[in-house]
């Protein structure tokens, strides 16, 4: 693939634009506004149930959804996918069915709802004056509260032999201890032990014992209660127009509000403590550490900041029914009572509405603040389409949601229908291919928009294979070396080498020694993602020139075998196809000779040595085109030149070489008859044998032993007379 190419499929995989749309919008989940009764919408959509008065909600980490029916006297359930049931509560507002299911049991007028540390739902069943408790298999219990007993009492003792008032809020510290929201102005705790105390509170009303202990001071309608991640309790301090705050060593004093004579819904940007609250009926901690506060008699969500700031989340202060689809803050509620957090941030709001038969349908609701999800699309099989116009595309959202459709568009145009998978055979150039996740209860709202992606189409293109090799000439026996290059071949391409149709290796380089009538492939797969077809190749037949060994052989000169003291010998070479200019090298007992490059060596003899000749060929397939030649071994015996003088008597031995007992022949020059001297020298000049030869002139043939203790190795026989002398060397074995 060219640069350019690369750079556009690499720009293209980019443009997988990631929207990332954080705005907050507001919907219903649960609740037409109209009223309902215990068990009505069961088993059908939640939005399209008729409820009573939601009080509290609670999501756990699947996001299914609880709520508390305050009118009804249940609890109600709502899966991720919108459907509704009852899990606790049969419509009849009296106290009965601990240690059964909750489904039979009897609530009044439940408001508060949370988890404790082990995961069972914990409630406050409010006309009941109790807390209970739903096990996850659906068995109801009282954890703190008498319903016999119907003033405060009980402290120091069992939390469930206790007097409590309506129990309006709830709330469980990081040690696992319950606080509850008393109705007699007092906040109690019930340890893990399960012994109640009070822990705010002297049960009078007013608005006394800021800066002191929380247990000396008053309260008016407490209304909810949480904690901050610190350890600190805040609680509503509803009639009072104040949030309270009590730090971890047990002192009191205002968070959020001016106190009883500052009603009202001022302040928003400024300082909490200088804001006037109206009818705080929840409050809610967020995973960043904000504080929200439901101000019911204005109708609205307020919000803290941990530096103290306050602000509307949501709401205006005239009541109603409105603002789904849009932002929370233009959004209207009637009575907002307790909230909630997903772990995704989603506020879950009971929108209580009128506890009446109003005919106005406002509230009786349970309302959602949502940040619109982004999600991811893919896109196969590439977001790069080279001359094949069909794509698929999958949608991948990150959760589930209550009720909703895909809307699939190209270019802004809706396309496709309602399934997560859109494919298409008519991709063009430049698309643009968008999923949006719409909630179908809402008027068409987006819930969820996916990444853009941008498609490319590209035309096709044609992989083209290059080889070069290592020579024009192949010499049997030599190998060849194939390199394979490509055009259009991709960021990886694939080489396969084939040898007379059998696969041999994979690689961009390829060796091996051919034979005459080898034919060898090569095939180029291109990875070019527009590559079309992606495969080529070519076929090279091979033509083997038959191949020639160079030989080199030497002798030396005058003698190969023997040398006198000093003498000068001249090693010869003999070759066969050494071609037009072949190099030398000679060596001897010590390794390569310096200079000893030419044809032809000579050297002075000063002892035994040995000589031999490697030759490089040029010659045209010489293979291979070195050779090393038969080794020369040279004696040298301690003779001068001068010893060397003709005689009258010339001898050969024979056997030679012999085993120290040989036959000497002599044939007479002249004729006439002498004696004849034979001295044996070794190498060394030292005489190892001696005698005389009488002899009438005629040939001579005697014997000679020179026994069997001599050592191996060359001597010299050393003939003389009074004309001369004459040496005659042989071997002993």
């Amino acid at each position: 693939m060219t640069n350019a190419r690369l750079k556009l499929l690499g720009l293209t995989l980019l443009i997988m634009l990631s929207v990332s749309v954080r705005a907050q919008i507001i919907r219903t989940i649960a609740g037409t506004g109209n009223l309902g009764y215990a068990f009505t919408g069961d088993g059908g959509p939640a939005v399209n149930a008729d409820l009573g008065c939601p009080y509290a909600t609670l999501v756990d980490t699947n996001g299914t959804i609880y709520f508390t029916d305050n009118t009804n006297h249940v609890i109600k359930k709502m899966t991720r996918n919108g459907i509704l049931s009852t899990i606790c509560g049969n419509g009849v507002p009296v106290y009965s069915g601990d240690g059964g299911p909750a489904t039979a049991a009897s609530i009044a007028s439940p408001t508060a709802i949370i988890f404790d540390p082990a995961g069972n739902i914990v409630f406050g069943d409010g006309t009941n004056k109790l807390v209970r408790k739903i096990s996850p298999s659906g068995i109801i219990t009282t954890i703190a509260g008498n319903w016999s007993v119907h003033i405060v009492n009980g402290d120091g003792g069992p939390a469930t032999a206790a007097g409590l008032g309506s129990v309006s809020g709830l709330a469980y510290d990081a040690a696992g201890n319950l606080y509850i929201a008393d109705g007699n102005a007092r906040v109690r705790k019930v340890n893990t032990a399960g012994i109640i105390t009070t822990f705010a509170g002297t049960g009078a009303l007013g608005f006394l014992g800021n800066g002191g202990p929380a247990t000396a001071a008053t309260f008016d309608g407490i209304s909810d209660i949480a904690f901050d991640a610190a350890g600190n309790l805040y609680i509503a301090d509803r009639n009072n127009y104040v949030v309270r705050k009590v730090n971890t060593a047990g002192v009191i004093s205002v968070f959020a509000g001016m106190g009883p004579a500052f009603s009202g819904s001022t302040g928003d940007g400024g300082a909490a403590t200088s804001a006037r609250l109206n009818g705080t009926a929840g409050l809610k901690f967020d995973a960043a550490g904000n504080l929200y506060l439901t101000e019911q008699n204005v109708n609205k969500i307020r919000k803290v900041t941990p530096a103290g700031i306050i602000s509307t989340f949501a709401g205006t202060i005239s009541g109603g029914f409105s603002g789904d689809g849009g932002a929370p803050t233009a959004a209207k509620f009637y009575n907002p009572s307790q909230i909630c957090f997903d772990s995704r941030g989603n506020v879950y709001i009971a929108d209580r509405g009128s506890p009446g038969t109003s005919g106005n349908p406002w509230g009786r609701r349970i309302r959602q603040i949502f940040y619109v999800d982004t999600f991811h699309l893919t896109v196969t099989p590439s977001p790069v389409l080279c001359g094949n116009t069909a794509a698929t595309f999958t949608a991948h959202p990150t959760k589930a949601y209550y009720s909703y459709v895909y809307r699939w568009a190209v270019n802004g145009v809706t396309v496709g229908g309602n399934s997560p998978v859109y494919a298409s055979t008519t991709v063009h150039n430049q698309d643009t291919v968008t999923c949006s996740i719409i909630d179908t209860a809402n008027g068409g709202m987006k819930l969820a928009i996916s990444d853009t992606i941008i498609m490319t189409v590209l035309p096709p293109i044609l992989p083209v294979l290059h080889l070069t090799n290592s020579g024009d000439t192949i010499c049997a026996g030599l190998p060849i070396t194939f390199t394979a290059t490509a055009t259009n071949g991709g960021s990886a391409p694939i080489f396969k080498w084939y040898v007379n149709s059998v696969y041999m290796w994979t690689g961009s380089m390829f060796s091996y020694i051919p034979v005459t009538g080898d034919f060898v492939t090569c095939v180029l797969i291109s990875n070019d993602p527009c590559a079309f077809p992606n495969t080529t190749h070519i076929d090279v037949p091979l033509t083997v020139v038959p191949s020639y060994k160079p030989t080199i052989t030497i002798h030396a000169d005058p003698d190969t075998v023997l040398a006198y003291w000093s003498q000068i010998i001249t090693l010869f070479s003999n070759l066969t196809y050494e071609g037009t200019a072949p190099t030398f090298q000679w060596y001897n007992n010590q390794g390569p000779i310096a200079g000893a490059t030419n044809a032809t060596y000579q050297q002075s003899m000063y002892g035994a040595d040995t000589f031999y000749c490697v030759m490089h060929s040029n010659g045209y397939c010489a293979v291979p085109d070195i050779d090393t030649s038969n080794i020369v071994h040279i004696s040298t015996g301690k003779l001068s030149v001068g010893d060397l003088t003709t005689e009258s008597v010339s001898f050969s031995v024979y056997p030679n070489p012999n085993n120290g007992h040989f036959t000497l022949k002599g044939s007479v020059h002249d004729g006439a008859a002498g004696i004849v001297t034979i001295d044996i020298k070794n190498v060394l000049g030292q005489s190892v044998y001696k005698t005389a030869i009488y002899h009438s002139g005629n040939n001579i043939e005697q014997n000679l032993d020179l026994g069997p203790d001599l050592p191996s190795g060359m001597y010299y026989l050393m003939s003389g007379d009074a004309r001369g002398n004459r040496v005659t060397p042989f071997l002993k074995k």
